[in-house]
């Protein structure tokens, strides 16, 4: 049988090896979360641009009235500056479908028009845009469309970003 100051002497030695064993355990994994908790940079708003115009889908030769917003990111990984955005057909949302489920063998224009990889000038006051009207029966779909080709005139530049509907007056409030 050890004598006491043996079993204090082992019990510490278990202590010191268990907290060694916990220590080179958790010692990376703290490690790992630290790293995983760190703020990766994010991405800066750098302007958000009301616009509004005319657009048409290319195939056809009907035009509408649109409204909607551009929005410029600074992206953090590269410090490229991405554009995009959306305009939206101006006027009441349920007056258009309600008109398309009445007329459902008339052409109508898309309800919008989304625009990918904004390659101009943008602080310009007039621009034409190149994008893809928005065909798609849910908005879980891709989008489905056709190419379309917007007028559009900058109204107001900021930083608030808004939903192009809003902006268009397709909700009545």
């Amino acid at each position: 049988m050890p004598r006491k100051n043996e079993t204090t002497k082992l019990s510490i030695y278990r202590t010191v090896e268990q907290a060694r064993c916990v220590f080179l355990v958790v010692l990376p994994a703290v490690c790992l979360l630290a790293a995983c908790d760190e703020e990766k940079p994010k991405n800066v708003l750098k302007e958000a641009i009301d616009v509004q115009g005319t657009c048409r889908e290319d195939h056809v030769r009907q035009s509408d009235d649109y409204a909607g917003q551009i929005v410029r990111w600074q992206m953090a990984d590269t410090g490229k500056i991405a554009a995009y955005g959306v305009v939206s057909k101006k006027g009441d949302l349920a007056d258009h479908v309600l008109d398309e489920a009445t007329h459902p063998t008339v052409y109508h224009t898309p309800q919008q028009i989304s625009f990918f990889d904004i390659d101009i000038d943008t602080s310009q006051p007039k621009w034409t845009l190149h994008g893809v009207s928005d065909r798609g029966t849910s908005p879980e779909d891709a989008i489905q469309g056709y190419n379309s080709t917007c007028s559009l005139e900058v109204v107001k530049r900021g930083m608030e970003i808004r939903l192009p509907m809003d902006l268009a007056g397709a909700t009545k409030k």
